[in-house]
């Protein structure tokens, strides 16, 4: 369950706590599992604006639910619920972010990126034949891309085993909602994802939804079968009610 103070929302379960500024949400959540930034929201029409601006914040049980004042360009009105997720029998604690955009003018752009970066550690894609098999991926494989479009079917599946941390981090798009993602890796090392949602244009009076969410699982159990059960179990989930 969210705890709110202000804008700044907190979750612990299982001795991990969970960190999210609703003002900020370029800031992505923070996990005490591994230092990442998880998560970062940058809808694309904010231009040169360093956030979306926060109307409304509350928690509601394992829902933190936070509304934003619509982008000036082209109208488009986020809102995002982050959902804490426990499973109990993986010990895997995870966050959902649920984005929904509208708008009030009869044509929008609702493109919007979703970053993830972190530190020096393994990286583990799918593999370039079809399903969900992960493969390691080697300096020569990056950037990693995977698109919805490219006739390959490969989910937007990744998995971090970064160093210093008995943590891995999985993070995965519904595959209902992926467009694209792209997993890059600078010269120390570090690796950035950038997950593209909303690719078609946006009419007035049509909400849409894009479903996320990146889970932490400790690295002494099974990261790769647990990984592979999760999305399973994900990609089964209908959407969300989130009224």
């Amino acid at each position: 369950m969210w705890k709110l103070e202000g804008t700044d929302a907190r979750w612990e379960i299982n001795g991990t706590a969970n960190r999210v500024d609703a003002a900020h949400p370029e800031q992505g959540f923070l996990s005490s599992a591994s230092n990442g930034r998880f998560m970062q929201l940058l809808p694309t029409e904010l231009a040169g604006a360093r956030s979306l601006k926060l109307s409304e914040v509350y928690a509601r049980g394992n829902d933190l639910i936070a509304l934003y004042e619509p982008l000036a360009q082209n109208q488009v009105q986020p809102s995002i619920y982050w959902r804490a997720r426990w499973d109990e029998g993986r010990q895997a604690v995870g966050v959902e972010m649920i984005v929904s955009m509208q708008t009030s003018l009869l044509d929008s752009n609702p493109e919007t990126i979703v970053a993830t970066g972190m530190p020096t550690g393994d990286v583990w894609g799918p593999a370039a034949t079809q399903g969900i098999s992960p493969q390691r991926l080697e300096y020569t494989q990056f950037p990693l891309a995977l698109s919805a479009s490219d006739g390959s079917h490969r989910p937007s599946l990744v998995i971090y085993q970064p160093r210093d941390t008995p943590f891995a981090y999985v993070e995965m798009v519904h595959p209902g909602d992926f467009v694209a993602t792209q997993v890059e890796l600078n010269k120390w090392g570090e690796s950035w994802a950038t997950t593209r949602l909303f690719s078609e244009r946006l009419e007035k009076g049509v909400i849409r939804r894009a479903r996320i969410v990146g889970w932490h699982l400790p690295r002494k159990s099974d990261v790769f079968g647990s990984a592979a059960e999760l999305f399973a179990q994900f990609a089964a989930e209908p959407l969300p009610l989130t009224a």
